[in-house]
């Protein structure tokens, strides 16, 4: 069997781990990193990982440090299974960045703050980010607290999803050529406060994990517009938060 790595985010202690998984199920640590810094707001006192991202080609690793207002972007050494930091990347002020997810291509970053609820659009070209763009993801027919909550791309990279906790929505956001992004609309999560996104392989499904509400939204995704259109099906999870396949 071919080895397998497990990439591992701390809100707790701001670490950022690498594990390598056998193929009875044990999992070894071979490196692990302490991020730095903090920023304004009392909740950025120190430096707090919040989530990691590995690039569609395995070469890079981004980490959102929520408590500095960066992204930090490793390189990830498959031979001496190590990480190395090689970018940090300032977002605005106080901003606490929190989800991120890459164009299945690897030529974008998308990075979700939690305050402002801003949608962040990166270029990345080798081991660099250059920012596009900054979008506010609330509705302004919703609750203006919003905080924005998870991010989800298409299989096909032609559409970005992002969940609002406080409006209880998800907005739709199309990809343009270069890399910007134009918004479809604000589509109801089928409960409430949704936090967690992941979409099909097929890209015909959404699922949505309602904190509030305990449950599991499947939507169906119109192909054309991208847009969740109905829930085809509700499953009872308490407390739902992320969900993934396996």
């Amino acid at each position: 069997l071919p080895i397998c790595y497990l990439f591992v985010s701390s809100m707790g202690s701001a670490a950022v781990q690498m594990l390598r998984l056998s193929a009875d199920g044990s999992m070894l640590l071979t490196d692990s990193w302490l991020l730095t810094g903090h920023s304004v707001t009392g909740r950025q006192q120190s430096a707090r990982t919040h989530s990691v991202r590995l690039s569609p080609d395995g070469r890079l690793l981004s980490a959102a440090n929520f408590g500095a207002d960066e992204v930090e972007l490793f390189q990830v050494d498959y031979e001496k299974e190590s990480l190395r930091l090689i970018r940090s990347v300032a977002v605005d002020f106080g901003r606490q960045p929190r989800h991120m997810a890459f164009s299945p291509d690897g030529s974008n970053l998308y990075v979700l703050t939690e305050e402002g609820n801003r949608l962040y659009v990166y270029r990345l070209q080798g081991d660099r980010l250059f920012e596009l763009a900054a979008y506010n993801t609330l509705s302004p027919d919703g609750a203006q607290g919003g905080m924005a909550a998870d991010l989800a791309v298409s299989p096909d990279g032609r559409f970005v999803y992002s969940s609002n906790r406080e409006q209880h929505n998800i907005a739709v956001w199309r990809k343009l050529p270069g890399g910007l992004l134009d918004l479809v609309g604000h589509c109801p999560s089928g409960g409430e406060s949704p936090r967690g996104l992941w979409i099909s392989l097929s890209g015909d499904s959404l699922f949505c994990a309602n904190n509030d509400s305990g449950s599991v939204t499947v939507l169906a995704v119109n192909p054309a517009t991208g847009a969740p259109e109905k829930v085809t099906q509700t499953l009872n999870v308490p407390a739902a938060a992320c969900v993934r396949s396996i």
